[in-house]
């Protein structure tokens, strides 16, 4: 028979309900008919004879039908899919003329018509392959071998031919494209990233983009994403997805609506600029993310600016498990109210917490404005507890500035607090007359101070322990202390802490200083405290401790207000009425001060036991005796007065000083250049235990009588002969 026609290919759309299909050209078998089935999403699957369908009709010239299997399950092309059916003739020739044979024109003419379906198979095919114009002569399309082919790019030469080249050569990129109206290069085109917009995100700012990013988070699956510039409101909960690396442009920003979050659990890169908008009061969960940046929340930096809800929102975003860092730019960021950690709720155990990492100790400030407010309040919910704490934070690299004229609030208030570290920061309260506490502690544990400029403000550090956690394993290193009205350093029950190397200029002259207001003061329990190497320039006192435990050594102390006569540069008390410590109970020391003043007292020692008061220097500012070191009360017991140094003034005992052999002093271990080696005695000494060869001066001395009495037997209070007497 003829073939009328050269068609050996069918498609139908599905509706859903059509099961018989017309196959309109000769096929001589069943197994020669192919059918294909495409769903809505491209995926094409291949049906099996008598499974997915059935024909009739084989051999006819008009062709036949192909019908679906619908029981018992049911093939039935759907909507949005489509069936393909195509002749397929095997490349085979079967029919056999023996010699001699019959040649029946049948066969002959079944052979002829099988011959023509394959030419037309193949025609259907090459038309669905790539070919070169008819015009093209001597075009070379011959590939390399398969191992020349591996990892090469197919391109082509500026002859037109078929060149290979390696991935990374450029050079297979240089070709243009039209796409559109606009011809770019290839490798500009290959250049463009997935974007929300491919996905039909308008980013006009009152569109709702939700679906449409949601759409592109699926679709960039582990890949980039690119926000182009523009707001893109989203209505509803949204997760940039994990495995997704979100690229925002400069002017691109997520603006979810009231009540409605975003969760960021993949990774985000942007400038210093805004891409969480919370303008309409939605909010953002960046806790999966290491590090981001405050002015993604739309914080400006210019000075001027009211950044205080931005960075606020930053901070409330952070609510993971993770400790996360945010990056403060250079810039001022003007606060009208408290920065606050205090929201962050603890379900059990310890929060890793908020850096904040500026870009230089004067380049990047928060500066609060108002009236009676911290700059931050950074307090774990239960801290007396010692169950819900804040670990792992810190301040680094900028300045917590208050430049209001009050003397409320603090600048840092924290409780509750292990690990925190604060490095290379000015802490500052510069408004005239400003009595603030520039940081104050609580429970503040395990945590490192230094390299930072504390200037301002009344006191400026205090620590004050809790209930069951006291101040303890801190290290204060290498920091300034200037102009300050109160205290440097006020800890209660600082145990186990370094104050080491800082230099504190201060207290300023003059302004709201009490008498009692250290440079440095240690209350409370301060086992194994070390106070060493500071240089301390002080009006009234530069170190108190009350209590004991502590180390005081290698301090340089220098008086620079002479009207503040008779104060005292160290002092040791215990102010709890608690006996003395036994021997070899907390161990305190004073050792190798030096100390400068006018009319001062050195050092004082009041109700201390078992401390070494060794090596220290004193001497007069300007030459006038002053009294070097004082060791008053019953109480003061297993001291140990040994190699000290006194330009003017004296080693003296108050009256009632404990009478037993724990107090070993030896004049001839310490040099005062002027001034009595002990206080001057109106008879040989009837308490406290001497050595042989002490001396104790007359403090009545008169022509005949003896000018001091010197020990012949140790003892408590040994044997005393008089000297020589007086000449009349």
């Amino acid at each position: 028979m003829t073939l009328s026609t050269t068609a050996n290919k069918v498609s139908y759309a599905g509706d859903g309900t059509t099961v018989s299909f017309a196959i309109p050209f000769l096929f001589l078998e069943n197994a020669h008919i192919s059918a294909v089935l495409r769903d809505a999403a491209g995926t094409e699957t291949t049906w099996a004879l008598n499974t997915e369908f059935t024909l009739t009709g084989a051999g006819a010239a008009a062709g036949g039908t192909l019908t679906v299997v619908v029981s018992p399950s049911d093939y039935t092309p759907a909507a949005g899919e489509t069936l393909v059916i195509r002749r397929v003739v095997p490349e085979t020739q079967e029919t056999d003329y023996p010699e001699g044979g019959a040649f029946p024109a049948s066969a002959h003419e079944q052979a002829l018509d099988k011959l023509t379906m394959l030419v037309q198979q193949h025609a259907e095919e090459i038309a669905r392959a790539l070919k070169v114009p008819v015009t093209d002569l001597g075009i070379a399309t011959t590939l390399a071998t398969v191992a020349d082919r591996a990892n090469k790019i197919l391109s082509f030469d500026n002859n037109g031919d078929f060149a290979l080249v390696a991935a990374a050569d450029e050079s297979a990129n240089t070709a243009t494209a039209s796409v559109g109206t606009e011809s770019i290069s290839h490798a500009s085109r290959f250049a463009q990233r997935l974007t929300v917009k491919d996905f039909g995100a308008t980013g006009d700012g009152a569109t709702d983009d939700r679906a449409d990013i949601a759409a592109a988070l699926v679709g960039a699956a582990g890949g980039d994403l690119y926000f182009p510039a523009g707001i893109y409101r989203i209505s509803g909960a949204l997760t940039l997805t994990a495995g997704v690396n979100c690229i925002f442009a400069n002017g691109a920003a997520l603006k979810p609506d009231n009540g409605v979050e975003v969760t960021v659990a993949g990774e985000v890169q942007a400038g210093n600029w805004r891409i969480f908008d919370v303008s309409a009061a939605g909010t953002f969960d960046t806790g999966a993310l290491a590090r981001s940046n405050i002015k993604w929340f739309g914080a400006a930096g210019d000075g001027s600016t009211d950044d205080t809800a931005a960075v606020q929102a930053a901070i409330d975003s952070a609510g993971g498990a993770n400790t996360h860092v945010f990056h403060v730019p250079g810039g001022t960021y003007i606060l009208t109210d408290t920065l606050n950690m205090d929201a962050f709720t603890f379900a059990t155990g310890s929060y890793d917490g908020i850096y904040f990492v500026g870009e230089g100790r004067y380049a990047s400030r928060f500066q609060q404005t108002a009236d009676n407010k911290s700059v931050i309040s950074w307090k774990a919910q239960v801290p007396t507890t010692n169950t819900y704490r804040f670990n792992k934070c810190g301040i680094h690299d900028m300045t917590l500035w208050n430049s209001f004229d009050s003397d409320n609030g603090y600048v840092l208030d924290m409780e509750g607090i292990d690990q925190f570290s604060l490095h290379n920061c000015q802490i500052s309260s510069r408004a005239s007359g400003n009595a603030r506490t520039l940081m104050r502690v609580y429970e503040f544990t395990n945590s490192w101070i230094n390299f930072n400029e504390f200037n301002g403000g009344g006191d400026q550090i205090v620590g004050r322990a809790g209930v069951t956690v006291a101040n303890y394993f801190n290290m204060i290193q290498n920091n300034q202390f200037l102009d300050f009205t109160g205290s440097a350093i006020d800890f209660d029950d600082c145990d186990q802490t370094m104050i080491q190397n800082n230099w504190m200029g201060g207290p300023v002259m003059g302004v709201g200083v009490a008498a009692d207001d250290p440079v440095v003061q240690l209350r409370g329990d301060n086992r194994k405290v070390v106070v060493s190497g500071n240089n301390i320039q002080f009006s009234r006192c530069a170190i108190q401790v009350e209590g004991t435990g502590a180390r005081v050594l290698k301090n340089s102390c220098t008086q620079h207000d002479d009207a503040n006569t008779f104060q005292t540069a160290i002092r040791f008390t215990n102010t709890n009425g608690n006996p003395a410590l036994a021997e070899g109970a907390q161990k305190s020391f004073c050792v190798g001060n030096t100390i400068d003043g006018e009319n001062l007292n050195a050092a004082i020692f009041s109700s201390v036991g078992d401390i070494d008061i060794m090596d220290n220097v004193s001497s007069s500012i300007d030459g006038n005796a002053y009294v070097g070191i004082t060791l008053n009360s019953t109480e003061t017991k297993n001291v140990r007065v040994i190699g000290n140094k006194l330009d003017n003034g004296q080693i003296s005992f108050s009256s009632g000083t404990a009478a037993d052999s724990s107090i070993l002093f030896r004049p001839q271990d310490n040099w005062l250049r002027t001034g009595s080696r002990r206080r001057s005695y109106v008879a040989a000494p009837t308490n406290q235990y001497f050595q042989i060869g002490d001396r104790v001066e007359n403090s009545v001395v008169a022509a005949s009588g003896p000018p001091g009495w010197v020990c012949t037997v140790a003892g408590s209070p040994g044997t005393w002969n008089a000297e020589a007497t007086v000449a009349a």
